[in-house]
């Protein structure tokens, strides 16, 4: 079983319990995750913690996507790190699949919040496309199609899909 670490979330000050996150899941091979979106647009992130999720929520934050990742790894699917760089602009956020790239992220300063579970790796059934937006050296995941017009409309540059997620009560991993 895939261990969940501690997930820290610079801003609003607190440590989420990843062990929460395990003891949920302890049973399962999936795991709901959101996409979220702050009110400016300019940042989003990904959880799977629901805890995380509501406090986003209430301080204005929006839901972009929903789906799920697996817990195990499954055919054609990728570990997705979830990593942030501090500079003095801001935060950066970075969700990474690519082994091949995790090193030089962390050579780039970005370090490690936590492991989100597996994602798919390649386009399939039902499964719910993860698009990256670049913006000088920001990244931005969106999954709806009005965010996505909305990025493009104040300069995010669209880069493509980075990985897809396994829609909720639809086709499984293994498929």
């Amino acid at each position: 079983m895939m261990k969940f670490p501690l997930f820290r979330f610079p801003g609003l000050q607190f440590v989420l319990l990843g062990w929460l996150l395990l003891a949920g899941n302890a049973m399962a091979a999936e795991a709901q995750a959101w996409l979220l979106l702050s009110p400016t647009r300019d940042d989003g992130v990904m959880t799977l913690n629901a805890e995380e999720k509501n406090v986003l929520v209430n301080a204005g934050w929006s839901v972009d996507g929903t789906g799920l990742v697996q817990t195990e790894p499954a055919p054609g699917s990728a570990l997705l790190h979830r990593m942030l760089r501090k500079r003095p602009e801001g935060i950066d956020r970075m969700l990474e699949s690519d082994e091949t790239k995790l090193a030089e992220r962390l050579k780039a300063g970005f370090v490690e919040e936590g492991l989100l579970g597996y994602v798919a790796a390649k386009e399939g059934p039902e499964r719910i496309p993860v698009v990256q937006f670049t913006k000088g050296e920001q990244r931005l995941w969106l999954v709806d199609a009005q965010s996505q017009k909305t990025a493009e409309e104040k300069g995010w540059k669209k880069q493509g899909v980075q990985f897809w997620l396994w829609p909720i009560g639809g086709a499984k991993a293994a498929e």
